[in-house]
């Protein structure tokens, strides 16, 4: 996270090529285990650090977030659950990638989701 910090602070100051190498080793360096820096290197991207458009970097922090909830991440699961309710975010409008989400939260606990899916019809 602290490499990103830096990439951060050398694109304020005009470092753009110096960031995006940062940037680049950040990417490349952490591990699909370590949840906090992935979201953080999310976050960067959907601000603006990073290579490639700003609709690249847009579905890259999407795929990040996604591949966290995967993993069984429920504050990220959650937020997946409305992304493809509403189709925020990256997330296409999606009904039963929605229920996915629901029933992957259910599984690992979530009462909100549980109740959510009795109440849908859909436990």
């Amino acid at each position: 996270m602290a490499v990103i910090e830096m990439a951060e602070h050398l694109d304020n100051k005009g470092d753009q090529s110096a960031s995006l190498a940062l940037m680049e080793r950040a990417e490349g360096s952490i591990a699909e285990d370590d949840f906090g820096a992935l979201l953080y290197l999310a976050g960067a991207l959907r601000r603006g650090l990073g290579a490639g458009t700003a609709q690249e970097r847009y579905f890259r922090a999407f795929d990040l977030k996604e591949r966290v909830a995967e993993a069984g991440h429920l504050a990220t699961i959650r937020e997946m659950i409305v992304n493809c309710f509403d189709g925020l975010n990256g997330a296409p409008k999606d009904g039963d990638r929605a229920v996915y989400w629901l029933r992957k939260a259910a599984a690992l606990g979530d009462e909100e989701s549980k109740q959510i899916l009795r109440e849908e019809g859909l436990s």
